[in-house]
């Protein structure tokens, strides 16, 4: 489904679900950010997908509570103090 000979609309369908969740956590949170919320949105959505994808081909290289951390750190890079205390 996913990679060089995967389905391209489920990665479409796979990205915007991927930014839906964003948008309904960036609305809760009540943020103003410095960027319009579209670009942010696409740009985790594709960056989320890209990981997604890498893990996958990679043979699941790390267990999942793993890459959470990772993740949610570079999510919060440049947000903040707090971008050093992600907890998972």
């Amino acid at each position: 489904m996913l990679g060089e000979n995967g389905v391209p609309a489920f990665s479409k369908r796979m990205k915007r679900a991927i930014e839906e969740a964003f948008y309904r956590k960036f609305a809760a949170s009540n943020s103003v950010p410095d960027i319009p919320p579209k670009v942010l949105g696409a740009y985790v959505a594709s960056a989320h997908f890209g990981l997604i994808e890498w893990w996958l081909e990679n043979d699941l290289a790390y267990s999942p509570a793993y890459m959470a951390g990772p993740v949610c750190r570079m999510i919060r890079s440049g947000t903040g103090p707090e971008a050093s205390s992600c907890a998972v």
